[in-house]
């Protein structure tokens, strides 16, 4: 029987982490700003017409969004910003969605 070694284990756990924070095509997704800037237009710019606002991120300037990962991305385009799978645990402080 073969063991597994460090890089092999690093690289399994690094595929699992991806694919838990990998963005469904359409859900619940977390925006997170980068710089200050990005955070002053990230909500006006994430909210299309294909997006809604569900609460406040577990991060400074972050927000939990209900939408459509390609649409939210291509409004995001060019801004110092990333996109994840929001969990339902820790994310999002308002249960309602805002239309």
């Amino acid at each position: 029987m073969t063991l597994l070694c460090g890089g092999q284990l690093a690289l399994i756990l690094f595929g699992l982490l991806t694919l838990s924070f990998w963005p469904p095509q359409e859900g619940r997704l977390i925006v997170v700003p980068l710089t200050r800037a990005a955070a002053s237009e990230l909500l006006p710019r994430a909210l299309t017409g294909q997006s809604r606002l569900i609460g406040s991120g577990p991060l400074g300037g972050s927000y939990v969004l209900w939408g459509r990962r390609g649409a939210v991305q291509d409004a995001l385009r060019g801004q110092a910003s990333l996109v994840f799978a929001a969990p339902r645990s820790g994310c999002g402080t308002i249960q309602a969605v805002v239309t």
